[in-house]
């Protein structure tokens, strides 16, 4: 049976066959091999309705522990016409794949990423995402799991300035191992794909930013 997809940090992510985000901040022209990517896979940043999903998150996290709170989602969009193979979150093969940037209104900006961790249960697995499907990433921003979080974290303090949020999802042969060397195996996607950049006070709605 192959494991749940972010069993360390939330449940599971989902595939569901539609999806629906805030408008973007700003319109911006990417380079072509990362208009080629994002053809195929589209991602985008999505808000959580604390009522409407409080029972969807209601779970225990083996990373932390206790109950946790989801800050948003993250949604991967399967806009070809033929399958994409993801690797699962919870394995050492996708776990890193997702970062986010961050930046304030004068230029500034930052990287949010994983933090190193350590498995002791580890294989390489990946989840088929067939076309107009959408798989769901739960987010939640603690310290446990995310470095460079001090700029959100200075959110209420009277010289911060960070406006928005982006998020980013790589994967690449270097990081998919085994299964791109195997002809017998599944072929991964491979790429980068980049959300466009939100008004973060949008989507982290719990959190105090300057306006």
């Amino acid at each position: 049976m192959k494991p749940h997809l972010l069993i360390f940090i939330i449940a599971s992510s989902a595939l569901v066959s539609g999806a629906q985000e805030p408008a973007p901040v700003r319109n911006e022209t990417a380079s072509p091999e990362a208009a080629a990517s994002a053809t195929e896979l589209r991602i985008s940043i999505v808000p959580v309705n604390r009522i409407k999903d409080i029972d969807k998150y209601a779970h225990t996290s083996g990373r932390l522990n206790g109950m946790v709170k989801v800050d948003f989602e993250v949604h991967l969009l399967n806009a070809s016409k033929k399958p994409v193979n993801l690797h699962d979150e919870w394995n050492s093969w996708g776990y890193y794949n997702l970062k986010f940037e961050i930046g304030d209104r004068f230029g500034t900006r930052y990287w949010v990423t994983k933090k190193p961790w350590v498995w002791y249960r580890n294989f390489e697995t990946s989840t088929e995402v067939k076309p107009g499907e959408t798989m769901i990433i739960p987010v939640t921003l603690t310290d446990e799991i995310w470095g460079g979080l001090q700029p959100v974290r200075d959110a209420d303090k009277e010289f911060n300035f960070i406006f928005f949020i982006r998020a980013i999802y790589e994967q690449y042969p270097q990081m998919a191992g085994s299964m791109m060397d195997d002809s017998n195996k599944v072929s991964l996607w491979q790429g980068t794909s980049s959300s466009p950049p939100y008004e973060i006070a949008k989507i982290l709605t719990d959190w105090k930013f300057r306006k």
